[in-house]
């Protein structure tokens, strides 16, 4: 009966021996394909999955070069306010600016402040090249870009300082805002 009762004891140790062994080995090869997934994830999610919180500086372009003007759409007065830019691409993948805005700031009777929100359009200079268009900053490359802003109905009379700051949004959905910029009436 003993010999029975060894032989049991000794077969149960051999598969819960086995079983650790087996569960060890597999862990292992988990994380050897962890990390493996994890290197192959690494240069795949750079591009995809992670995404840069901060990609560009935006300088405006000297003084004569932000203005604005009244014009008008479909008989109405607007107000068409332009602006050339520095876009400086401070991260490690191609950015493209496909979306911007301008808020303009005032004051209502001299002491209420105001603001007034704007969606324009952006062309960005190719990085070889005098095109202008819808195209990505290079890695680490600097650009010139010209945006535009229409304001229906007007929030200035000719000859006003038109005081605000742009806002030039990125392929990855982050805001990049200008310092306060002045605009000077040109005729």
């Amino acid at each position: 009966m003993v010999d029975g009762l060894d032989q049991f004891l000794a077969f149960i140790g051999a598969v819960v021996c086995l079983v650790v062994l087996t569960r060890g080995l597999y862990r292992l090869w988990q994380l050897r394909m962890s990390g493996w997934l994890d290197a192959l994830n690494a240069r795949v999610a750079r591009v995809y999955w992670k995404v840069p919180k901060r990609t560009l500086v935006v300088l405006p372009a000297q003084a004569a070069n932000v203005w604005w003007e009244m014009g008008q759409k479909d008989g109405a007065p607007c107000m068409q306010v332009v602006g050339e830019f520095f876009f400086t691409n401070i991260s490690a993948e191609p950015v493209l600016v496909p979306k911007t805005s301008l808020v303009v700031y005032g004051a209502r009777y001299w002491f209420i402040p105001t603001s007034h929100r704007v969606e324009g359009n952006i062309l960005v200079r190719q990085a070889q090249g005098y095109l202008y268009g819808h195209t990505d900053i290079p890695s680490r490359g600097l650009t010139e870009g010209r945006a535009d802003w229409l304001i229906l109905p007007p929030v200035r009379q000719k000859g006003e300082l038109l005081q605000g700051r742009a806002c030039f949004i990125d392929g990855y959905g982050n805001e990049h805002w200008t310092p306060m910029i002045s605009f000077a009436y040109r005729e």
